[in-house]
């Protein structure tokens, strides 16, 4: 009798678990969804915006070709890339200082008073506890519960109320992060190029970046000119893995959790699975599983 209610409770016990952690999965996927929904807007307001605004000097002189001419559509083009790195930053680094390459470095182009940090973003700039770039999910989780609280076309979110929050103050004082279900922190990242698991099959030659429909990022005669290089280190957060001609300059934010085991299984600074199997429960809000998971 004692055998059987011990394989009884064991069984019970294992349904319970595993309708929690169906419910947590889905309840993070909600989460990432309802999010990427709020971004998806709040991106485009940020283009828009910037379809409109001047262009610095430096940007114009970075859309040069290898004959020294200039291109307003590439410079257009470029000062979208960079406005969202602006608004959209993926770590404290980039919060502070949006003018400067991954790496740290100033470039002959982009200056401060081109490209200054938004003032509600420097309230990160005290929280150095929090795991560093160039990536970290601890970090653009942080960034996120900023981000969405931006009053874009009027939007007034609540993200407190809207989505899972943390108070991050062992790590960020008098900031929140954003998690999922298992309360691991949400990654943000703007689209990397080489990504497999964000682009099954591998990225596509060409003109498949909708923030550059022409294609002039592309372009043969402006690879290996100081503008592209300078573009390249300025607004591309990951490295092209490729090589010129470059496969793809598309940013878009892409949300990830990495689901029920807690582990990424990807490097969070190249976006290469490092280990599927570990990766394979992984949430994205876009194109990765293709829909099986996310949107």
């Amino acid at each position: 009798m004692v055998a059987i209610i011990s394989i009884l409770v064991a069984l019970t016990a294992g349904a319970y678990f595993k309708v929690a952690e169906g419910q947590k999965q889905s309840s993070t996927v909600t989460t990432v969804q309802k999010l990427s929904g709020v971004l998806d807007q709040q991106w485009q307001a940020v283009i828009d915006q910037a379809k409109k605004e001047t262009i610095p000097y430096g940007v114009n002189q970075m859309s040069a070709n290898n004959s020294g001419q200039q291109n307003p559509r590439r410079a257009r083009v470029i000062w979208i890339k960079l406005r969202l790195k602006q608004e959209f930053p993926m770590n404290f680094t980039e919060a502070q200082q949006p003018w400067l390459t991954s790496q740290g470095q100033q470039t002959p182009y982009v200056f401060y008073s081109d490209l200054p940090p938004k003032p509600s973003y420097l309230a990160v700039q005290n929280s150095s506890n929090v795991p560093g770039p160039p990536q970290s999910s601890a970090q653009s989780s942080v960034l996120l519960w900023l981000i969405v609280q931006e009053h874009r076309r009027g939007m007034n979110f609540d993200v407190d109320k809207e989505l899972s929050v943390r108070d991050a103050s062992d790590a960020a004082p008098g900031l929140k992060a954003i998690v999922d279900a298992w309360g691991q922190p949400l990654a943000f990242i703007r689209w990397p190029t080489g990504s497999q698991d964000l682009n099954p099959g591998g990225p596509q030659a060409g003109r498949n970046d909708p923030q550059d429909p022409e294609g002039l990022l592309a372009d043969p005669s402006w690879f290996n000119t100081p503008g592209w290089t300078a573009f390249t280190q300025l607004c591309h957060p990951l490295p092209n893995t490729a090589g010129p001609p470059p496969l793809s300059y598309k940013l878009w934010p892409v949300l990830a959790s990495p689901g029920r085991d807690k582990n990424w299984g990807i490097d969070l600074n190249t976006m290469q699975t490092l280990d599927q199997s570990i990766a394979g429960d992984n949430i994205y809000n876009f194109i990765a599983r293709m829909g099986s998971k996310g949107t």
